[in-house]
């Protein structure tokens, strides 16, 4: 055989050891998610949901909240801006 065929043998043969390299990875890889997914399954089991009147209910509160913080901050920066505009503008004069 000449050198060119043994240069060709041996990259057919580095592909062929590359490919089945990669294909173990692959396998491995494939194997570790479904391991990962039983793994989520199980302790997604294991979670307790809150119940309808539980979200309701919170729910009400978060907007309760939201409500009460934008009344204080309006009225806090209306607030400041009349103490400013005293200051700044000389007794709130325009």
């Amino acid at each position: 055989m000449a050198t060119g065929h043994y240069v060709l043998l041996g990259l057919l043969l580095a592909a062929i050891v590359l490919v089945a390299m990669s294909w173990t990875k692959v396998m491995a890889s494939v194997a570790g998610l479904r391991e990962f997914f039983r793994e989520v399954n199980f302790e997604m089991g294991k979670v307790t949901w809150p119940s309808t009147e539980e979200i309701v209910n919170s729910t009400v509160l978060v907007f309760i909240v939201i409500i009460a913080l934008t009344v204080m901050v309006m009225l806090v920066d209306g607030a400041f801006a009349r103490i400013f505009g005293m200051l700044l503008l000389g007794g709130g004069q325009s």
